[in-house]
């Protein structure tokens, strides 16, 4: 089990700043203590995406969820994955129920291939009642209406939603970065293309350094945030970027070119696994060579074309290397 979940739910709830301490503390070997900010921050995003956290950005403070059940989109067995707050005590009780019901259920716990990520932990069955009957033993809550990707993704918008909510924004005398569609990254360039209508650029707010993002559509800009963005961006180019796997089921997408929030999850919650990476070594679809790609496994098609649809993209599909 992960010392930073156990850490965090013994906490509750915790700022930032306490919990890149602990990060530092925990990982010394890692060398995470030497990482910037940013990547701290994306080990917590991290456990935030797999079910088990909130995060606060205005306070700045991380919540742990109370411990629940979700189901995964599996057909033919019910898999249930645990999320939230956890400590040795209710795996131990887990074991004990699971030991219990051996004849009609599985415990799957899958190592997780990084130390600051929490090992995965789902119970498998062909009896959805077995699996509630042991989240009540428990006391702890199990969502069961539907598998937890499909919630996220119906209650997550669409980029049309998002372009309908956008607005204006005046051209800032700030320090600027643009977004650079061929190379799916952020430089400090003035637009390649001239005859280009449609831009990306980045802001850094001088007093306070925070980052703020503006959509330049002809002699107009409009107020975006960074992911939506960006799908915005390249669904006004035509520019396709997320690849699907058939035959193993994986979903990839580059790392600089992250899902929103809520389809992030939806694509976490396929498996209760963080994505894995590789570098693409060849162009494929309008991704350049040599781009690093977060890969989402056991993300049913249906769910990547849903989540492709509600960012304006159309799934590549293609055969990715497994290990």
């Amino acid at each position: 089990m992960s010392d930073l979940l156990t850490v965090l739910s013994h906490h509750g709830d915790i700022s930032f700043r306490e919990l890149y301490l602990i990060i530092e503390k925990l990982y010394p070997i890692t060398g995470i203590s030497e990482q910037s900010r940013s990547e701290k921050f994306q080990i917590i995003k991290q456990l935030e995406l797999l079910g088990h956290c909130e995060i606060d950005y205005e306070d700045k403070k991380v919540y742990c969820n109370p411990p629940f059940f979700g189901l995964l989109p599996r057909v033919g067995v019910y898999q249930a994955l645990l999320a939230g707050a956890r400590n040795t005590v209710l795996v131990n009780k887990l074991k004990i129920l699971s030991e219990k019901y051996k004849n009609e259920l599985n415990l799957l716990i899958l190592k997780s291939s990084t130390t600051n990520i929490p090992d995965t932990i789902i119970l498998e069955s062909h009896n959805l009642n077995i699996i509630a009957l042991i989240a009540k033993e428990l006391k702890i809550s199990l969502i069961e209406r539907s598998p937890l990707a499909f919630l996220l993704i119906n209650h997550s918008g669409n980029i049309e939603e998002y372009v309908a909510d956008t607005k204006e924004l005046a051209l800032l005398n700030w320090e600027k970065r643009i977004f650079l569609v061929d190379n799916l990254f952020f430089a400090k360039k003035e637009m390649l293309n001239k005859s280009s209508t449609c831009q990306l650029e980045e802001y850094t707010a001088p007093f306070n350094q925070k980052k703020l993002y503006r959509l330049v559509k002809g002699d107009k800009g409009y107020q975006v945030t960074a992911d939506w963005g960006r799908y915005l961006l390249l669904g006004e180019l035509e520019r396709q970027v997320l690849l699907y796997d058939l035959q193993n089921q994986i979903f990839a997408v580059p790392k600089s070119v992250p899902l929103p929030n809520l389809l992030a999850r939806a694509a976490n919650l396929c498996s209760g696994t963080a994505p894995s990476e590789f570098k693409t070594n060849k162009v494929i679809a309008d991704i350049p060579s040599g781009c690093r790609m977060e890969q989402y496994h056991g993300v049913p098609f249906f769910i990547a074309s849903k989540i492709a649809e509600k960012l304006g993209q159309t799934l590549e599909i293609v055969s990715l290397e497994t290990k």
